[in-house]
């Protein structure tokens, strides 16, 4: 199913325009020889092309696209969604799905700990090949480099991508995206607090942080110790970095937990 599911991510939107095109050609001829009404047209287009194209997008998520990003937001594991969006990158050269597979491959290169290629693959992105991205996109784009950057320990450069974040979100008019991408936005306003030094406005913001995944828990539990850490409360810290070894499973906090748990 794994495979079908890819083949028809790749394929499925050209599957559509062919079945599109003949479907047309045909009820064209039938048409212009009275054997067939235009509603009828009109109906056949809708049973033979449009039907089979929300048929093969459904497909293509439920076996392919969502049990990627599972792994990751659920079971806190990036490197199917690593290995995938690498692949991917070799068969979509523009538009957006090259856009969302250079944000899927560079969000998996720093959840494994490679903040560096992460950054030189998202500044490399020629946007000249995806002229109309939808600001969800140019957020989750910018919030990646806001990552990679702060993992470097680049402040201003981190803060700088923040604030494009930001307006990127100001953008999306569908509320129900929206109100999807508000955690994401919300743990990296809890970072730029932690960068400016800001500890209590940081604990003021996670105190009533709702994670919306499994990754984003492990990260609210990071940003808790890093607070604690930074008010001068190293033994509520190490709860907090405990917790995110034992539930953190292959993402590279995991690692950086136990080096600052080690050094406390």
């Amino acid at each position: 199913m794994k495979k079908l599911g890819r083949f028809l991510y790749l394929h499925g939107r050209t599957i559509y325009y062919i079945l599109a095109v003949v479907v047309g050609v045909v009820c064209g001829l039938l048409i212009a020889n009275d054997r067939l009404s235009i509603g009828g047209a009109a109906l056949a287009v809708i049973l033979t092309a449009l039907v089979p194209f929300f048929v093969m997008n459904l497909i293509a998520i439920s076996s392919y696209s969502k049990p990627l990003v599972d792994a990751l937001d659920v079971e806190r594991d990036p490197y199917p969604l690593l290995e995938e969006s690498e692949y991917l990158l070799t068969k979509t050269k523009k538009g957006l799905p090259y856009l969302t597979n250079i944000i899927n491959y560079s969000a998996g290169l720093i959840e494994t700990g490679q903040f560096e290629k992460a950054l030189a693959v998202l500044q490399a992105v020629d946007f000249s090949k995806v002229p109309k991205a939808p600001p969800q996109s140019m957020l989750a784009y910018y919030i990646n480099l806001c990552s990679a950057c702060n993992e470097m320990g680049q402040k201003d450069q981190a803060s700088a991508y923040y604030s494009k974040a930001l307006a990127s979100f100001a953008m999306i008019k569908n509320e129900a995206v929206k109100k999807q991408m508000k955690s994401t936005i919300t743990v990296h306003t809890i970072e730029e607090h932690l960068r400016n030094e800001d500890y209590k406005e940081a604990d003021k913001v996670l105190a009533s942080f709702i994670p919306s995944t499994g990754r984003q828990t492990i990260d609210a539990e990071m940003l808790r110790a890093k607070v604690h850490i930074g008010l001068g409360e190293p033994e509520k810290a190490k709860e907090h970095l405990t917790f995110v070894i034992e539930n953190g499973n292959k993402l590279n906090v995991v690692t950086q937990a136990k080096e600052i748990l080690s050094s406390l």
